[in-house]
């Protein structure tokens, strides 16, 4: 797995203390965004502030599997929690959400 943080910050087979870490940060100037892959097409990624709400979108595999959730108002520790499901490989982060195509 890769992390990565909008302010350009790469880790390479992070762990979970490191994602978490770094997810508390999303939302500042510097780091609007950050992406848990799997590989270049599978990934979860977060946007948003702490304000205005964060929404999550996660791709498997191709473009045709790209979501994204219909609230774009999620607290962070949903964000996180989501993070940490997908992290340690289980599936059932993706029932926690509604969502769209994106």
């Amino acid at each position: 797995m890769i992390f990565e943080l909008g302010d350009g910050r790469l880790i390479e087979h992070p762990n979970w203390e490191e994602i978490l870490d770094n997810l508390k940060e999303v939302g500042s100037p510097d780091a609007h965004v950050a992406v848990l892959s799997r590989s270049e097409l599978s990934y979860i990624q977060t946007q948003g502030n702490d304000k205005d709400g964060f929404e999550i979108e996660y791709q498997e595999e191709n473009e045709s599997n790209h979501w994204v959730t219909i609230d774009r108002n999620l607290p962070r520790s949903r964000v996180i929690e989501g993070f940490q499901s997908y992290f340690e490989d289980k599936k059932d982060w993706k029932n926690w959400f509604s969502w769209r195509r994106g």
